[in-house]
């Protein structure tokens, strides 16, 4: 039986990796009772935080607020590095800034009817979705709070970091006002950290909870990754059976690191890390250390050699992906 080229597999697993994300079939209907792109609608901004100001509109005139206004194509990223004389980073600061509290508020409207559909359908739990949130983070609902991922220690420092993607979890129905309606978040993190607010710049939305579980369906999606990993592990025995065919080990070693980057980037992480700073640091070196393994893959299999220049950066990527663990995560980003 002829093995399959190793070269194939590799074209292969760029090509399903970066191109045709797979998505698992919902296993509800996409049909939806209501949806609210919180992109749609304006978001005000302010230094600090009051529980007082979670239950109430934000009030312009005290001038403490910033607006920004409905997503022009529903796309909106919105970091503390992207305010209005925020500090920055000065080149090769590899020390942790002092975490800052900043206030988001994004005012809604429903109706009745979106609400409370009408009897002669089921009745959905509504859901929220977030594409991201950093560093530290909680999200209130008309002055209830809904979901909190703060850990400071006495000073009011950052002790575990929850920077997160695909942040999705069902809400009460009776939070929800037939008017407008306040959803309030309290932003804690390092201010010239390129992951602290919204980095990612969509879906921000509420709906029903069925739709979102069936989006974010990740079945097939992490079926794929664990294909990278034994097909890694398969061309590494492989390599240990004929040494002489290095491109094996190249390949092995690139199939299995892509297929825990992959990983690192599915929800699923943030139920195995308590402090995210670790899974991102190894998502960092993961995508670090693909890039080299590339090369020398591709130059074996056409001159059965790698070249110095690629060795070289292969030893740089290689430091760069150990170093970062030994200093803050806004150096690592």
């Amino acid at each position: 039986m002829t093995r399959p080229s190793p070269f194939f597999l590799f074209l292969g697993a760029l090509v399903l990796a970066f191109l045709f994300p797979l998505e698992a079939e919902p296993s509800h209907p996409r049909t939806r009772s209501f949806l609210i792109d919180l992109n749609a609608y304006p978001l005000y901004v302010r230094p600090g935080f009051d529980q007082s100001m979670v239950g109430t509109r934000p009030a312009l005139e005290d001038g403490s607020w910033l607006v920004y206004g409905p997503a022009k194509n529903g796309e909106r990223v919105l970091t503390l590095i992207d305010l209005p004389n925020a500090p920055r980073r000065s080149f090769l600061d590899v020390q942790d800034h002092r975490a800052v509290e900043y206030t988001y508020v994004i005012p809604f409207s429903l109706t009745q009817e979106e609400i409370t559909p009408s009897t002669s359908r089921m009745d959905p739990i509504p859901g929220i979705e977030l594409g991201a949130l950093g560093d530290n983070w909680e999200i209130y609902l008309n002055g209830k709070l809904l979901r909190s991922e703060v850990y400071l220690d006495y000073r009011g420092q950052i002790i575990h970091h929850r920077i997160a993607r695909h942040i999705f979890f069902p809400i009460d129905r009776e939070l929800l006002k037939s008017a407008e309606n306040l959803l309030v978040f309290r932003i804690i993190g390092d201010p010239t950290n390129a992951a602290t607010g919204f980095f990612v710049s969509q879906p921000y939305k509420i709906t029903d909870y069925a739709s979102i579980e069936a989006e974010n369906n990740a079945v097939w999606r992490i079926t794929l990754y664990g294909i990278y990993v034994f097909v890694g592990l398969y061309y590494l025995f492989i390599f240990f059976l004929r040494p002489q065919d290095r491109y094996n080990l190249f390949y092995g070693l690139f199939s299995l690191i892509l297929g825990f980057y992959l990983f690192l980037r599915t929800y699923f992480v943030y139920t195995l890390f308590l402090d995210t700073a670790l899974s991102s640091k190894l998502e960092y070196a993961t995508v670090l250390l693909t890039i080299p393994l590339m090369g020398a893959f591709v130059e074996t299999l056409s001159i059965n050699r790698v070249r110095i220049v690629t060795f070289i950066f292969g030893l740089f990527y290689a430091f760069l992906a150990v170093l970062q663990f030994f200093f803050s995560l806004s150096f690592s980003l």
